[in-house]
């Protein structure tokens, strides 16, 4: 089994606040932003925030996930960190809007 390290935004938070799903943004070779997608479960209420950045490590798994649109058969994965997370910087709440 793998044991992953990641530092991203949290996006969305689920499942009671045991699970978060972290977004890691990065530039590819030719210049582009892009993002990857991390799902983090944690044994215990993480108490993260959408917009949290954090520090993710656990152990990592992928499920390979098949699903149709318009007749056509697309497969994705799943990328799944069971671990524990750590808030870098919290989100500002300070905004009235």
């Amino acid at each position: 089994m793998a044991f992953v390290v990641t530092e991203g935004v949290v996006a969305k938070t689920f499942y009671n606040g045991l699970g978060a799903r972290i977004e890691e943004r990065f530039k590819t070779r030719s210049g582009e932003e892009a993002k990857k997608s991390y799902t983090l479960f944690t044994e215990q209420p993480h108490g993260l925030q959408e917009g949290d950045a954090v520090k993710a490590s656990g152990l990592l798994s992928v499920k390979v996930r098949e699903y149709e649109v318009d007749g056509d058969v697309r497969h994705t994965a799943d990328v799944v960190i069971n671990g524990k997370a750590e808030v870098t910087s919290q989100a500002d709440d300070s905004s009235p809007f």
